[in-house]
């Protein structure tokens, strides 16, 4: 075989295995955390004992688990039983490093403190929810063809961050808007790619590239990637709401996930098959839709 045919099965099989979608990265998920109080109870954070048990779970073969994070923000309040049913079931998000003077204890466990935190408070857990359903909105609002408010949208920012919006409004074309949208969405989404990384894992005759991260949140972006992607794939790829008046991804196509890999008992990580039945994303859009387009319609005929 020529130095050239090589060079060419080389490509093939680099390109073969990307596709593979071997999502092996795994996150610990404690058998209980302790809710630890500071400032007076003005707020709290996670923390799991030393003697809990953990268990693993792949979170990229969780279907949709950025868009269920994201989500929880459309609650009129993200209460503190939210926050605590989140952790129980997927984890902490790692938001909080080790100590890095003590080269052992990140030599043995790794930089992030996946049992929890003072980073793991249930204030970063509101604010990264909300910041996750504003970038989504973003994106699906910058795929609109009514295009987006900024303006309203940088309210939004900067009331969950805390920061003053500067005075005066910058007039923007609507495709000024949607551009400006798409670089905020690619800058964050590729702030958290930076804790994703490649793997290369044994599967049946070989070896294939699979993905894993440094923390739950970082692969929660790479979904968010994957669904940046999706938008420019397969007509299909992108299954959103039913009402013409919604824009609202109700979920994604993303890479096949390898079997028989899942370490929990009953667990979801070795990957439900996504719901393409499902039309609406809530209960109000199908009221609104039947209204409109159905009940309506008879009443015309």
């Amino acid at each position: 075989m020529s130095e050239r045919e090589n060079i060419d099965l080389f490509s093939q099989a680099a390109v073969k295995s990307v596709k593979s979608g071997l999502d092996v990265g795994t996150w610990p998920v404690w058998e209980r955390y302790d809710v630890v109080e500071v400032d007076g109870g003005a707020d709290s954070y996670l923390l799991a004992p030393q003697d809990a048990a953990y268990e693993w779970v792949y979170p990229l073969r969780l279907p949709s688990l950025f868009l269920e994070f994201a989500r929880i923000a459309d609650q009129e309040e993200i209460t503190r039983e939210v926050w605590l049913d989140w952790a129980h079931r997927y984890g902490v998000l790692g938001l909080t490093l080790r100590d890095q003077s003590d080269p052992v204890q990140v030599a043995l466990f790794g930089h992030v403190r996946e049992e929890g935190g003072p980073k793991e408070s249930f204030k970063e857990f509101v604010r990264e929810a909300k910041e996750a359903n504003w970038l989504l909105r973003l994106c699906e609002s910058y795929a609109s063809p009514e295009g987006l408010d900024r303006f309203r949208f940088l309210e939004e920012a900067s009331e969950i961050h805390g920061h003053r919006l500067p005075s005066g409004r910058v007039r923007m074309t609507p495709d000024d808007s949607r551009e400006w949208a798409l670089s905020v969405v690619l800058n964050k989404v590729q702030y958290y790619l930076q804790d994703c990384y490649p793997v290369i894992v044994p599967v049946e005759g070989g070896f294939a590239q699979g993905w894993a991260f440094h923390t739950l949140l970082s692969g929660m972006y790479l979904q968010m990637m994957w669904l940046l992607t999706a938008f420019t794939g397969e007509e299909d790829d992108v299954l959103r709401c039913k009402r013409p008046e919604c824009t609202r991804v109700i979920t994604y196509k993303q890479p096949e996930q390898p079997k028989g890999l899942a370490t929990r008992k009953n667990d979801r990580s070795g990957g439900y098959k996504t719901r393409r039945d499902k039309e609406f994303c809530s209960g109000r859009c199908r009221g609104l839709y039947h209204y409109h387009y159905v009940k309506k319609a008879k009443g015309r005929g």
